[in-house]
């Protein structure tokens, strides 16, 4: 069975989107979802084909575009999560504010889409691919009991004392990290460390290791599909 793929256009205080769904979707049940980030001079359709390739049935994959349009530097369709690549690694009141900017619209995001596909806390999985796996560990691990996983790709763990601050007891997550170990945009030691951090905060992170550059391969897929799968089980619907 194929997918449904949708537009949603939103106000200032939200975001757009895209969701992929099965063609078997039914409105009146409630579908996990899967919401995937993308990258740093990318936008909501970059994404998008992985929800088929994932998953074709029991899933809503959702795929948000984030506010910062580099139009100077990449032209109208580049957007970014946060100045988390111009403000540097240094944990001041800038970059925290900047970053707590981004989780305030990803917040009204999440209580549509939320509220529109009837899905219940604890149903759903966050993940990113490079900057949008930065943004995954930063609203997500403060947020154990809305998502029950998250998926960081080719990315790196930014603000680490400021994660540890906002973390809950409930350090129960599931955690899946994919790298390649040719990666010249985020090199393999900023994936290694984001695992060995975890470990420190209490987590039991999946860590996955590539032969690949910055980029997600059938590999990354194939290995995802399977920890997807057996964090959040897809929706029975007969």
């Amino acid at each position: 069975m194929g997918v449904k793929l949708e537009f949603f256009n939103q106000s200032a205080n939200s975001l757009d989107y895209i969701t992929t769904h099965p063609n078997t979707y039914d409105a009146s049940k409630s579908y996990p979802l899967i919401i995937l980030l993308h990258g740093y001079g990318s936008n909501m359709q970059d994404l998008a084909p992985l929800g088929d390739l994932i998953s074709k049935e029991g899933y809503v994959f959702v795929f948000p575009n984030a506010p910062n349009q580099l139009m100077k530097e990449f032209g109208p369709g580049a957007f970014s999560w946060s100045n988390f690549n111009t403000l540097g690694n240094t944990e001041n009141l800038e970059f925290i504010k900047d970053a707590e900017k981004t989780e305030s619209l990803l917040d009204n995001f999440l209580k549509e889409v939320t509220t529109k596909y009837k899905t219940p806390k604890g149903q759903i999985i966050l993940g990113g691919f490079s900057q949008g796996g930065m943004v995954t560990y930063l609203w997500g691990l403060k947020n154990p009991n809305t998502f029950c996983g998250l998926a960081s790709l080719s990315s790196k763990m930014i603000l680490p004392d400021y994660i540890e601050t906002n973390l809950t007891e409930n350090r129960s997550q599931k955690i899946f990290i994919s790298h390649g170990s040719n990666d010249s945009i985020v090199p393999i030691n900023e994936g290694i460390d984001a695992a060995e951090k975890l470990k420190m905060f209490g987590y039991e992170p999946d860590y996955h290791e590539y032969q690949i550059g910055h980029e997600i391969n059938n590999d990354v897929l194939y290995d995802l599909s399977n920890w997807i799968s057996n964090t959040l089980p897809p929706a029975k619907i007969s």
